[in-house]
């Protein structure tokens, strides 16, 4: 697990002049909201698929976004909530595609199924995704991700995402 997240890492920063390249940075701050599928895998108590929604605010910096976001699922005699951190980098494709990769790190509050009260641990993520444009200012975004600590998870999410044009945010 730490050489797939050394070579995301590394992935991620040594290509940050690439995606540069095919992104203009055409727009501001960014929020969405989604709903989605948390696939928990060596987590204690946490052993069914869980529902999950969340929320996310995305703010542009000189290389990509800074995106802070809240995940909640309240399922299957589990609680799980996370507030995360992350870094974003687009690559625009092709006209109203937009790909995107992030890496951050996560605050997870969770109760399994066994326990009376929250566990608290820090983690770290990594994933990519899809923006497609509908509307100027309105996106349907795709994401898939991994999860680590505790355990690992993997997420699938969509949603809607509301984007102002640049320095309109």
């Amino acid at each position: 697990m730490l050489r797939i997240i050394c070579l995301s890492t590394f992935l991620v920063l040594f290509t940050q002049n690439a995606l540069a390249q095919g992104s203009s940075n055409q727009y501001g701050a960014e929020a969405s909201g989604y709903i989605g599928t948390l696939l928990p895998n060596q987590i204690a108590g946490v052993s069914e698929i869980l529902p999950v929604w969340g929320l996310r605010y995305s703010h542009p910096v000189s290389f990509g976004f800074v995106e802070a976001g809240v995940r909640d699922s309240h399922a299957k005699g589990v609680v799980w909530d996370v507030v995360s951190l992350d870094l974003r980098f687009d690559m625009n494709t092709v006209d109203g595609f937009t790909n995107i990769f992030y890496l951050g790190a996560d605050m997870n509050a969770y109760k399994p199924t066994f326990r009376g009260d929250r566990i608290w641990t820090a983690g770290g993520h990594f994933g990519s995704g899809l923006l497609m444009k509908v509307a100027n200012s309105f996106w349907i975004r795709t994401d898939i991700g991994l999860a680590v600590s505790p355990g690992t998870s993997l997420f699938l999410n969509i949603g809607i995402a509301l984007r102002t044009p640049a320095g309109g945010g």
